[in-house]
């Protein structure tokens, strides 16, 4: 089985094994025992870290929060304001009401209103500090700004993000 099966996914497989043993061929005790898969540290660290690169990128563009975001999420906005999981989708909400009525009201140049924000990720770092536990930081471009981000990601059945920090970058003179 995967190294990164939750202990209720296996639970489940195993469910699974027990129930079509007893059922299709009319076992009468049936023990099944799971063992993850040996997978290199190097490679399964290295497939988290870009997993939970693309899944920042869809926080970023604002993609899919409501599944990227745990219940328990906090984020420490750049000017300090610090809001929970449930107004980061109120916002996300307006954010997508605005952008839908604004791309009907517009009669300009369609280029125009489809225009994508720039945004780049460098310096992208991540450390696991335990086998369900991310934390990310990089740097990223938007709007001619320069942020420091930093995330935690846990999983329980699937990544989501649980704390994240925004900071203006200072350029350094």
């Amino acid at each position: 089985m995967s190294p990164d099966l939750s202990v209720f996914e296996s639970h489940e497989a195993t469910e699974f094994i027990e129930k079509m043993l007893i059922d299709n061929y009319g076992v009468y005790d049936v023990d099944v025992h799971v063992e993850p898969a040996a997978l290199p540290e190097e490679e399964h660290y290295a497939s988290r870290s870009l997993e939970l690169l693309a899944k920042e990128e869809q926080f970023l563009n604002l993609e899919n929060l409501d599944k990227l975001t745990d219940n328990s999420f906090q984020e420490i906005l750049a000017d300090g304001k610090i809001i929970s999981a449930s107004d980061k989708l109120i916002d996300f909400a307006k954010i997508t009401d605005e952008n839908s009525v604004s791309k009907n009201n517009d009669s300009k140049n369609s280029l125009t209103s489809l225009s994508v924000i720039p945004l780049a990720i460098n310096h992208y770092s991540s450390s696991q500090v335990s086998k369900k536990t991310f934390i990310l930081t990089y740097d990223y471009w938007k709007n001619e700004q320069n942020f420091v981000v930093t995330s935690i990601w846990r999983r329980n059945d699937y990544w989501r993000c649980i704390y994240r920090q925004t900071t203006l970058k200072r350029e350094e003179k």
